[in-house]
C-alpha cells in the first residue's frame, strides 16, 4: 500500500439530544449535545476508532488516545501513516504522539503570536499559486511550536492570488511534519 493508502483523519461533530443523556452538556452556541470524534481511513471508507465526549468539552485531550485507537485497528503492511485534523486537534501532546509511532501530521494551527511571528517570514516572492485551486496561492515557512523539542515544522498558509494575502486576512495556517 502507498502512503496514501493509510490517512487517518480526526475529526468531529456535535449530535445534539434531548433530555437527560450521560456526557451530554451545552456546546459554544448553545446546543445540547455530546461531541463524536472520530478517526477515520477516509481512501477505504472506514472508522478506525471513535469516541462520545461532552459537549462542551475540548478535542485536544482525546486526540492521542484516538490516534493510539486508531493505530492498533490498521492492518499489518498498511504503509505510512498521515493524520490530518483540525484547529480543534492542534496540540503540542498530538504530535509527539504522532512523532513517537512514526506518523506524518498536517494540523490547522489555531491564530496565535508565534503562528503570525512565522507568517511574518513570507516576503511577496514566497507565495505559489496552489494546486487545484483557481485564484489560490500558498506560501510556506518554517515553524517551531512551542515546547516542540524536534526539527521545525513546515508551515502553510493559504490566501488569494490577486493580491498577496495581508496578515489580518490570512484565513488558514497548518503545520506539517514527517517522521
Amino acid at each position: 500500500m502507498s502512503a496514501a493508502d493509510c490517512a487517518p483523519a480526526s475529526g468531529s461533530s456535535a449530535t445534539e439530544v434531548y433530555g437527560h443523556q450521560e456526557l451530554a452538556a451545552f456546546n459554544y452556541p448553545g446546543e445540547f449535545n455530546c461531541g463524536s470524534l472520530l478517526a477515520t481511513w477516509a481512501q477505504r471508507r472506514r472508522v478506525l476508532a471513535a469516541q462520545l465526549k461532552p459537549g462542551s468539552a475540548s478535542d485536544k485531550p482525546a486526540a492521542p488516545g484516538i490516534l493510539l485507537r486508531a493505530l492498533k485497528t490498521l492492518p499489518e503492511g498498511h504503509g505510512p501513516v498521515n493524520v490530518r485534523g483540525d484547529a480543534g486537534f492542534y496540540s503540542l501532546e498530538l504530535m509527539q504522539t504522532c512523532r513517537r509511532h512514526g506518523v506524518s501530521f498536517s494540523l490547522s494551527v489555531p491564530r496565535c503570536q508565534s503562528m503570525w511571528k512565522a507568517r511574518r517570514h513570507t516576503g511577496p516572492y514566497s507565495w505559489q499559486p496552489a494546486l487545484g485551486i483557481k485564484g489560490a496561492a500558498v506560501a510556506e515557512v518554517s515553524y517551531t511550536p512551542q515546547g516542540w523539542r524536534h526539527e521545525p515544522c513546515d508551515c502553510s498558509f493559504g490566501g488569494s492570488r490577486s493580491r498577496p494575502p495581508s496578515l489580518a486576512r490570512t484565513p488558514a495556517a497548518g503545520v506539517a511534519a514527517r517522521s
